[in-house]
């Protein structure tokens, strides 16, 4: 069994035995050394269990201190903003917090018209049609709904018009079996409203805006091989990035007053 297998696995017991009021409302889970001992598990299986369940919203995490079990919400996940790309055993991630997330649902796969805005980053005439792999997967509900669009130059004949693609995705095609690895993915992020499908993949009105991650995929010489559209309900997320300080930011700045020196050090 894989860990993903496992930690949902964990995730499910725990969740059950919590709805069975094995522990109250404000009551300490016990620790994850305790519960990998307990599943028979390692401790990072027990982490990633322990985050699937505070997104359910069934138990708020401490840091250095146990999980405790609160009353069922929705709460927000943290979102990065692309300032690193990680991978698993499911490929590649493009927020930290999906390490876990797997399809609900079966995925879709067709051959399709391309819309406006996606032939003009894949620098396809209007209409050209392009193989569509719509996708949606979160933590054991609907999170986030995934359209890749892929050139029928470059996926007919190919692993990319299947609907199962293997180990790693698509993207382990692209780069690895067909040559254009690595890639890149520059990205921008959107707000606007969800389509009616959109809307009905992730369980929210229609009325709410949803938030739009859209990245091309660009090979090592620059070719435009695919857009993936990441569309999440934005009631569900935080963004979340670090500042980082830009050469003209540099600290201390040149000339430096005393004007905002305490006191005491002025007397120091």
């Amino acid at each position: 069994m894989s860990e993903l297998d496992q930690y949902l696995q964990v995730a499910n017991d725990l969740e059950q035995r919590i709805e069975q009021r094995e522990w109250e409302v404000g009551d300490k889970l016990p620790g994850q050394r305790a519960l990998a001992v307990h599943y028979r598990v390692s401790d990072r299986v027990v982490r990633e269990a322990q985050s699937v369940l505070a997104l359910r919203g069934v138990i708020l995490l401490q840091h250095k201190s146990a999980a405790v079990v609160t009353e069922r919400t929705r709460p927000r996940v943290p979102l990065d903003l692309g300032m690193f790309v990680r991978r698993n055993e499911l490929g590649y991630l493009f927020n930290q917090h999906a390490g876990h997330w797997r399809p609900v649902g079966d995925p879709v796969l067709d051959v399709q018209p391309c819309p406006d805005e996606i032939a003009d980053l894949l620098q396809l005439e209007q209409g050209a049609d392009v193989v569509v792999r719509r996708r949606v997967v979160g933590p054991g509900e609907p999170m986030q709904v995934t359209t890749t669009y892929i050139p029928m130059t470059l996926a007919s004949g190919t692993a990319l018009a299947e609907a199962d693609t293997g180990p790693g995705g698509y993207v382990e095609r692209l780069e690895q079996d067909m040559g254009y690895g690595p890639v890149r993915w520059p990205v921008q992020h959107i707000a606007r409203l969800p389509s009616v499908d959109e809307a009905a993949d992730l369980l929210m009105p229609k009325q709410l805006p949803v938030l739009v991650e859209t990245r091309v995929v660009l090979g090592h010489d620059d070719e435009r091989l695919a857009v993936d559209v990441a569309v999440r309900d934005s009631r569900r997320f935080m963004l979340r990035y670090e500042l980082h300080r830009d050469e003209s930011a540099t600290w201390p700045t040149t000339p430096a007053t005393g004007r905002n020196v305490p006191e005491q050090a002025k007397s120091a």
